[in-house]
This record gives structure tokens, C-alpha cells and sequence, in this order.
């Protein structure tokens, strides 16, 4: 009966959020793609800051069929309260009786997909004038419900296959399936990447910037059309941090910005938690906090970030959770993620029924597996010291976060600066 309810209050949102698109008429930026779509979301939102355009845009990451409802119609999670959910009903009944000169001008949507299908079915729904495609990798995240990379790339392009008519499409050119499919658009297309100065938006050089032996930013030079312009970055770091901004730029031009107001723009942004986060342990070690989620590809990013790494003292630690929804995929990530992973690092520290049958494939010697959150927590709380660099990743299920919020100075725990520090993820 729960279920019913739900479905029928999930039609009644979906109905209200095509109503309100009709109603309100805002533009509408997508963003899809395997890796990067958060990241991507949150740097477009600071550049168009800088217009005088009313914007909205997706809490977190809510990129699901509620989610957009959620975001379009202004509304909050009510998690598993019916009640709630029937209030924002309601809610949403207000928001189409109100006025348009209230209602955001833009709406800045982050879309996933977990089946064939959903992106097709959401894109019907939003008809994007701008979409954005990040990143699809060789082996993609929630691939497991489809065949191939090819088939997860397809169904991303689904959002501009039902987008309007004229919308523009900005893609990331540093990936074959990206490039090979948005090459068919006919429509007016934007590329962005590190691998040709061809490219509309590209980077010409990125650094990592260091203080007192500490990573804490990226440093970084990118051209567009209007010149070439230096940047820097703090709190987050890695060059897929690099990527959003080349996106947000590309964005930003489409609504006559320049380059330099929108790299000034992300030079004080916020960093976003969870996601290649530096963050200070109360031993005197430096945590990168990547553990919001976990891809194959984004695993290895952070990898490549942490071997390139040269101004710490201490020593490089590695804490790795599963990887979920890989499908047939699993064997392959992990084994390919632990392998690199112990080739950088001093110790590395595992929890996870894939992660360790990749090592006993491999039997390196310098992992250690653990059980549980609390044994790997007690484990690194003993092993840290100061100078050491720990980098913690892992899949929402493998609760990661745990890890770093045990981990930071006391100050910092169990506040936003990380993320699912909410009482319903508390309960879980």
C-alpha cells in the first residue's frame, strides 16, 4: 500500500514540474555524464551568479526523476514520511499559483540514469536549452543495469536528442564517447577539454598548489575565444576539479560573460564536500575526502592526483571502500583500482567483499583489509602522523565519510563540511 502511495504521489510531482516548465518557461541547463556532474553543476551555478538571472539548482545530488521534481518546483526531501510527501503536493500546488516574476529565470539540473531509459523519459520532461555532457569513461558508474560503455554514452545523449529544438550542446572532447556521438549533433555544439588547444574551451597548463607542505588548491591557466586567463582553486583539488570550470566557462559565454569574470568568480567558491576535499586530521595529516561516491574512472582520478603530489613530508595513505553498481564490471574496477592504488601508496587500507577479493587476485604486499568502518577507523587513527597525505574513497554504501568525520580535527566532525551528516543518514 506504501508503494502505491508513493507511485501516485511521484506521478502527481512529475505532472506538476511539466506544468510548471510550461507555466514558467525557464531556461533550462542539463547536466548528465558518468563522473563530474556535481562538481560541474556547482561551477556553472557561480558563473552565472555573476548575471542578474534568478537560478536554481539541484540540491546535492539530485539527478533522479524526484529529484528534478524536487528542484523545479522548489521543493524539500520528505525522505519516507507520506505525510510530508503530501504536503509538498500541496507545496507544489502553490508554487503554479504564483507569480512568474518570483519564479527562477534559470535552472541549473544535474540527470542520471541507473536504467536505459530514465534519460530519455527525463529529458522528455525538462527539454534543456543548454545540455552538458562531462565525462563517460571506459568503464562508466552505474553501468550494471546496461550492456556496454556504448550503451551507457547512448543513453546520456538521449538529453540532447529531447532537448529543444535549438539547444546547444558543450561536451567534454577528451573522451571518445562523448566526441564520436556529439560530432552527429547538427545543432550548435561547444568543446571543452585538456588535449587540444582546438578545442573552444581548453587548459593550456594546471599545477598543484602547495602551503606549508600541504596540498590545498589547484593553480591553473584556461583558454576560451576571449583570451587566455590564470585561475586558482582552493579546498578542492585534482584536475577533474579543472573540468567543471571549462564547462562553467563554456556556459558562461552563452550568457555573455567573460573568461576572467568567471575564473575570478571560482577563486572564492565554496569548496564542495565529499569530493577531493582537503580537510586537516587531528593527527597533523592532510585528508583528501573523496568519498561522497565511487567510479572506476573517479578512483583512478583521485590516484593520479595523490602520485603527483610532491610537497608533503609524510607518507601516502590510501583508504578504499567498494565500488557498487558495476555489474559485470566489478572484478575488472577493482582490480584495476587496488593495483594502481598500492603502486603509489605506502599502506593502503581496504574494507569491502570486491575490493578484498581483488586483492587476494593480486596478494600485494602492501594492503591491509579490514572488516568493518570501525576497525579500519581505529586502524588509521593509530597509523596517522603528521605530514602523512590520506586519501579516502569509496561508494555511498561503503559509508566512507565515517572514516574521515573519525578522522578530522574535532571541530569539524559530524558538520557539513562533509557529506550525509544528515539525521536520516544517520539512521542508516
Amino acid at each position: 500500500m506504501k508503494r502505491i502511495l508513493k507511485n501516485i504521489l511521484v506521478k502527481l510531482l512529475l505532472l506538476q514540474t511539466k506544468l510548471a516548465l510550461w507555466r514558467f518557461k525557464p531556461k533550462v541547463i542539463a547536466i548528465t555524464g558518468s563522473v563530474g556532474k556535481t562538481g560541474t553543476k556547482e561551477a556553472i551555478y557561480t558563473a552565472l551568479n555573476l548575471t542578474d538571472k534568478r537560478l536554481r539548482k539541484s540540491p546535492k545530488s539530485f539527478n533522479s526523476d524526484i529529484g528534478l521534481a524536487l528542484t523545479v518546483l522548489g521543493l524539500e526531501n520528505a525522505w519516507n514520511s507520506l505525510p510530508k510527501w503530501g504536503l509538498n503536493i500541496l507545496l507544489g500546488c502553490l508554487v503554479l499559483l504564483g507569480r512568474k516574476r518570483k519564479y527562477p529565470e534559470v535552472l541549473i539540473l544535474e540527470v542520471g540514469a541507473d536504467r536505459p531509459g530514465d534519460i530519455s523519459r527525463l529529458g522528455k520532461l525538462i527539454k534543456p536549452d543548454i545540455v552538458v555532457i562531462v565525462a563517460i569513461p571506459d568503464i562508466p558508474s552505474h553501468v550494471e543495469f546496461f550492456a556496454s560503455p556504448d550503451e551507457v554514452a547512448d543513453e546520456k545523449f538521449e538529453l540532447i536528442h529531447n532537448a529543444k529544438p535549438n539547444a546547444v550542446l558543450i561536451y567534454n572532447a577528451d573522451h571518445d564517447l562523448i566526441t564520436k556521438r556529439a560530432v552527429k549533433y547538427k545543432g550548435k555544439k561547444i568543446s571543452f577539454g585538456t588535449q587540444s588547444a582546438k578545442f573552444d574551451t581548453y587548459l593550456r597548463s594546471c599545477k598543484i598548489k602547495c602551503s606549508d607542505n600541504v596540498p590545498v588548491g589547484m593553480e591553473y591557466v584556461l583558454c576560451s575565444k576571449d583570451g587566455c586567463f590564470p585561475g586558482v582553486l582552493t579546498g578542492n583539488v585534482g584536475l577533474q576539479f579543472i573540468y567543471p570550470i571549462m564547462a562553467s566557462v563554456a556556459v558562461g559565454l552563452q550568457f555573455k560573460l567573460s573568461a576572467k569574470q568567471i575564473l575570478s568568480a571560482m577563486s572564492e567558491k565554496k569548496p564542495i564536500p565529499g569530493r577531493m576535499r582537503v580537510l586537516p586530521a587531528q593527527s597533523g595529516a592532510t585528508i583528501i575526502d573523496d568519498s561522497y561516491n565511487a567510479s572506476p574512472a573517479s578512483v583512478l582520478a583521485g590516484l593520479r592526483f595523490i602520485e603527483n603530489v610532491s610537497c608533503i613530508n609524510g607518507r601516502k595513505l590510501v583508504a578504499l571502500g567498494d565500488m557498487a553498481e558495476l555489474g559485470a564490471f566489478a572484478d575488472e574496477g577493482h582490480l584495476t583500482a587496488l593495483r594502481n592504488a598500492s603502486a603509489i601508496a605506502d599502506v593502503v587500507f581496504i574494507k569491502g567483499d570486491n575490493i578484498k577479493k581483488a586483492n587476494k587476485t593480486l596478494q600485494l604486499p602492501n594492503i591491509q583489509e579490514y572488516e568493518s568502518t570501525d576497525d579500519m577507523l581505529s586502524a588509521l587513527q593509530n597509523a596517522l602522523q603528521k605530514g602523512d597525505l590520506l586519501y579516502v574513497k569509496g561508494s555511498q554504501s561503503a559509508r566512507m565519510e565515517k572514516i574521515v568525520s573519525g578522522l578530522v580535527i574535532h571541530k569539524l566532525r559530524n558538520t557539513d563540511i562533509m557529506v550525509r551528516q544528515e539525521k536520516e543518514w544517520e539512521r542508516r
